[in-house]
């Protein structure tokens, strides 16, 4: 329990100082450049809400979900009423109804995947965007294996590019990836995503894919 407690309290710390010109930093800019595209917005694994606040000063409406009410309570007191506790893998929203879903470094934490990418797909609208990013695991391993040092403790599973797709694939039909890395040129990275600390995927929730769940 102190392991989590712990986790917990770095983990809120770490969003409110997110440190300049890092991985992270990049990460989360280039995820609300493509959130932005949506004027309804879901944050799957909210935290405390920096990123669903930053949308939602944007002139998004935004909504938010995430497991952990100890990070529940530390979000910003303008959009608290928007976000909910509960799991991705059982999201508590209609079909249909979001422009965008965002999931910022969540599915490696989850036991079930799979079935909150289903979910994602079920809560956005026909044309609707899942924005999601998770660390690659090809470097994570190469850099656990340089420091000699197992972080972060609690990732259920992480994913190399060709695993990361084949799990979206599995949902959707159209998938784009892209690696996220500021310590090379972004031309690199965008010809050999496998190079990124982190992948950022775009998947669309096509038309064609409504009939057949409803034929």
């Amino acid at each position: 329990m102190q392991k989590k407690e712990n986790y917990i309290e770095n983990e809120i710390v770490w969003q409110k100082n997110i440190p300049k010109n890092s991985c992270r930093k990049l990460e989360r800019a280039t995820l609300i450049k493509k959130a932005l595209l949506g004027k309804k917005v879901l944050d799957v694994g909210c935290g405390v809400g920096r990123l669903a606040k930053m949308l939602s000063d944007q002139g998004r409406e935004v909504y938010g979900i995430d497991v952990e009410t100890s990070f529940l309570k530390k979000a910003p007191v303008s959009i608290r009423g928007q976000l909910v506790r509960g799991s991705g893998q059982n999201l508590p929203f209609i079909s249909n109804v979001f422009d965008t879903v965002v999931m910022e470094e969540v599915i490696e934490h989850l036991q079930h995947p799979s079935v909150a990418v289903q979910e994602c797909h079920r809560v956005l609208k026909p044309e609707g965007h899942l924005i999601l990013s998770t660390p690659n695991a090809r470097v994570y391993y190469a850099i656990r294996f340089l420091l000699h040092y197992n972080f972060p403790y609690d990732h259920v599973r992480e994913y190399t590019l060709a695993e990361l797709r084949s799990l979206l694939m599995g949902t959707f039909k159209n998938v784009c990836i892209e690696g996220l890395n500021p310590y090379l040129p972004k031309f690199l990275c965008r010809s050999f995503p496998g190079f990124g600390i982190v992948l950022l995927a775009s998947s669309k929730k096509l038309r064609d894919s409504i009939t057949r769940s409803n034929s």
